[in-house]
């Protein structure tokens, strides 16, 4: 039996995703004012530059669920969002501790 998503549930994941996106320019370029001191000019190229590699990476990831392998592709992505949030989570916490 082949269990088949519907359509309200992915706009609305989708709507969930793209609201937490756009919720977070604002806070970079705080982010990057305020504390980084940074001028809001790098602010803004920087989200310029995040938004052609969200442009393209959603581009290659259409591409390789039309032609690839999708399960491979699906799992590599998890392990490395995971490893990057581990990784970020470690190096916050060696600041903390610096500070201490």
């Amino acid at each position: 039996m082949k269990r088949e998503l519907r359509l309200h549930w992915l706009l609305l994941g989708s709507l969930i995703c793209s609201t937490g996106g756009s919720l977070l320019w604002p806070l970079t370029t705080i982010y990057m004012h305020d504390y980084l001191h940074q001028s809001l000019t790098v602010a803004g190229t920087v989200l310029f530059f995040n938004s052609i590699t969200l442009i393209i990476g959603s581009w290659l990831g259409g591409y390789i669920y039309d032609h690839g392998k999708v399960r491979f592709f699906l799992i590599l992505s998890v392990l490395m969002q995971a490893a990057s949030v581990f990784l970020l989570i470690f190096s916050m916490i060696g600041h903390i501790l610096l500070f201490c």
